[in-house]
């Protein structure tokens, strides 16, 4: 397969904003930088997307298409800047992330693990961050449910198994008709 010359150029235009920068010739945010770099890796990772034949690249494009959501929102003021909510928001979207990729027909089985498990991450902060509860509850409900998200772990590993060898003895089951 032929190298994308694409990454390169990315590559080779951020690094020279960067350059620019440091020389105080070009000037920029801390949040622009951060913008800019999410950009870069979101392109850097839909080009591999498209040109892998299964995908690769998708979860990176999804979270860092994502992320430079969140931190445009927070910039323009649509989202407010502040550490719970943010860091509750980057969890639910490394969950979203998983999930696409998961129904995107790759149907890795650690995907939808990892987004049960950013989507429980995620979700105190913004319980915490709207006072939805007090945050004594949500920690009481954690300590006290935590091993159901074991259980629900553990389901979906023997339910991927389970599918794996059904779809290994159907290709390698001897056609009938041809038999």
């Amino acid at each position: 397969m032929r190298r994308s010359k694409l990454t390169a150029w990315l590559l080779i235009i951020f690094g020279a904003l960067l350059f620019l920068n440091h020389f105080d010739l070009f000037s920029f945010s801390r949040i622009t930088l951060f913008e800019g770099l999410s950009l870069l890796l979101a392109l850097i990772f839909l080009n591999r997307t498209v040109r892998h034949p299964n995908r690769k690249g998708l979860l990176g494009t999804v979270f860092f298409s994502l992320f430079l959501l969140l931190l445009i929102g927070m910039q323009i003021g649509l989202i407010p800047i502040n550490d719970a909510l943010g860091s509750g928001l980057v969890l639910l979207s490394l969950a979203l992330a998983n999930l696409i990729c998961f129904l995107a027909g790759r149907k890795k089985m650690s995907n939808l693990i990892w987004s049960f498990l950013f989507i429980a991450g995620g979700v105190p902060f913004i319980i915490d961050y709207f006072n939805l509860m007090p945050l004594w509850i949500v920690e009481e409900f954690y300590s006290t449910y935590w091993p159901a998200i074991l259980i629900i772990i553990g389901v979906i590993v023997l339910a991927d198994n389970f599918f794996k060898q059904r779809k290994s003895k159907a290709e390698n089951a001897p056609d009938s008709f041809h038999g």
